[in-house]
């Protein structure tokens, strides 16, 4: 399918660039798969390249946005908080 082969190369080109910003998670609400494919771009670029995630919602919040409460449990993903 034409829609497969698009995704599929979205997901080529994200894992691809050395650096990968997302401004304001959270802001406009993540359908389920919206928030599968995201959190699997993350998991996707971990140890490839870097990526930088901003959001007013305090990161215990993240999990909602996501849709998944693993997020809670991986250590490397932290608050810029420290």
């Amino acid at each position: 399918m034409e829609c497969d082969r698009g995704l599929g190369l979205a997901q080529r080109d994200l894992q691809a660039v050395k650096l990968l910003i997302v401004d304001e998670l959270g802001y406009v609400p993540l359908s389920a798969t919206g928030a599968e494919l995201l959190f699997e771009a993350f998991s996707q670029r971990y140890e490839r390249g870097s990526t930088i995630v901003t959001s007013n919602l305090p990161f215990e919040d993240w999990a909602s946005v996501l849709g998944s409460p693993v997020i809670r449990v991986c250590p490397h993903l932290g608050s810029g908080d420290t």
